[in-house]
């Protein structure tokens, strides 16, 4: 176990803080040896921000520590007794793969050393830095991304090489951090980092985004890619099978994401525990409100195709909307002749039925991808500007969309000409949101164009969920298939 610890009082009166590594025998649970104190030839570092530690093909105890004064840097320690021993702390070599520039015990080091792996003919350290060191000013500092490579017939500064993988300017406003290393075998991995977006106020904030290559057992690496959409978390990636595998929760249930040679795919996590399925372009658990054109009417949607539903009377306010939308293939029946009206929208469908739109109207269609159902039509949207993964992340593709998500998503899809005012709205207001509001003017536009209308007092309850039934009867609005209101 290796890990950190506060120090008692020293003679400036602080209590500084170094690195503390004990081993434990599995047989009996007891603590067989450790270290803790001021040692140089035994592995001692501080402050050691970070610690990392693994055991060798040849058995050897290997660990990185993240120091800012004794020593001052990246520092790879090599252990004399190999692991399984009742004792290691005998010695050990210890020496820098790089330095921060500032004075000895100076906190800020402008890095953040993340991982450590071992390959046939070496070992790799990763560490992000804005190589400004005592210098910098975090948050606001864009850092690079480092992998330095040790020889085994070398295990030492001489024998290392520092590779700068990302070049990120001073004024950039990207950057990547805290790389992680995942081997899939002894010749080879993939080294991952997040990026980081410069915001309005001048600090950088984790994106959506990450990048990722491949590394050999020299340290090369390949050429870095870009996957949009996608999550890091403290849950470090593993080898599964050859593909690096990972969770994110950020905020919600479960994404899953695999990383192999064709890109990243995600899996989200259901509400029921269990995970989304890969199905086909066309997916049905939740029902696809927009389906692909000229549709095969589901079992059940009427005989001949005359699209009548058992659980739509004739005497419903969306009755006419359902049926309309069904014939025209903007929607499709739920099964069994049933339309379900008030089964409610995820965010996914919101965003499908976006994507949808906007193709339509540019005479594309959406592509599909390998991943989760809903994929190429998320990143369809992003390359075409209809929305960015900080407005609707990916992560929130499962949770139910409300009304405000679905105008606002919609409207970004429909040319303003399908948008004119035929109305005034009740002397000027929407009586529980001002136009003022984060959604007011998509919210009054809609009004005004007869697209939507809300209750009997004109209220458009826009934190509440999307219904099947509105979005029939939005649908048939923007196509022309009933009157606005």
């Amino acid at each position: 176990m290796r890990t950190s610890h506060e120090m008692y009082q020293s003679g400036d009166g602080l209590n500084h803080q170094a690195n503390l590594t004990f081993s434990v025998r599995e047989s009996d649970m007891t603590i067989t040896d450790g270290y803790h104190d001021v040692v140089a030839n035994k592995g001692y570092v501080s402050h050691s921000f970070n610690q990392f530690i693994l055991v060798d093909s040849q058995g050897r105890l290997v660990a990185l520590d993240h120091g800012d004064a004794y020593p001052r840097g990246a520092c790879l320690s090599i252990y004399d007794n190999k692991a399984g021993s009742d004792t290691f702390a005998n010695g050990c070599k210890t020496f820098n793969l790089t330095t921060w520039s500032g004075r000895l015990g100076e906190n800020t080091t402008g890095a953040n050393v993340t991982d450590l792996a071992e390959t046939s003919s070496g070992y790799l350290a990763a560490y992000s830095s804005t190589g400004k060191g005592s210098a910098s000013t975090i948050g606001q500092d864009p850092m690079n991304i480092f992998l330095s490579y040790t020889s085994k017939d070398d295990v030492s500064s001489n024998g290392t090489t520092v590779r700068q993988l990302t070049s990120w300017p001073s004024d950039s406003e990207l950057y990547g951090s805290q790389p992680v290393l995942v081997p899939t075998g002894p010749d080879g991995g993939y080294i991952l980092w997040q990026l980081a977006e410069k915001w309005d106020n001048g600090y950088y904030y984790n994106k959506e985004s990450i990048q990722y290559a491949t590394y050999s057992a020299d340290g090369t690496v390949s050429d870095i890619k870009t996957a949009d959409g996608v999550q890091m978390s403290r849950c470090h990636p593993i080898s599964y099978n050859g593909k690096v595998v990972w969770y994110s929760t950020h905020d919600s249930t479960p994404v899953f994401y695999v990383l192999d040679s064709s890109g990243v795919h995600s899996y989200p996590v259901g509400e029921g525990g269990g995970q989304q399925p890969d199905p086909d372009p066309d997916p049905n658990p939740d029902p696809d409100p927009y389906p692909d054109p000229d549709p095969t009417p589901d079992p059940g949607d009427g005989e001949n195709g005359d699209f009548s539903f058992s659980d739509v009377p004739a005497n419903q306010w969306y009755a006419d909307y359902a049926v309309k939308a069904a014939q025209a293939g903007l929607m499709k029946g739920t099964g069994g002749d049933k339309f379900s009206p008030n089964a409610t929208l995820t965010v996914a469908e919101v965003v499908t039925l976006t994507a949808r739109l906007y193709a339509e109207r540019q005479g594309e269609s959406v592509p599909t991808s390998d991943g989760a159902w809903y994929l190429g039509a998320y990143q369809y949207c992003i390359e075409n500007g209809l929305f960015t993964t900080s407005e609707v992340p990916l992560s929130t593709m499962l949770n139910k969309a409300t009304r405000f998500q679905m105008v606002n998503l919609l409207d970004r899809a429909v040319p303003s000409e399908e948008k004119e005012v035929i109305k005034v709205v009740f002397n000027g207001e929407v009586p529980d949101v001002q136009e003022t509001d984060p959604y007011g003017p998509v919210v009054y536009l809609w009004y005004r164009a007869g697209i939507v209308e809300g209750d009997n007092n004109g209220s458009f309850h826009g934190n509440t969920n999307i219904s099947r039934a509105e979005t029939a009867a939005i649908l048939c609005r923007l196509a022309g298939l009933t009157p606005r209101v």
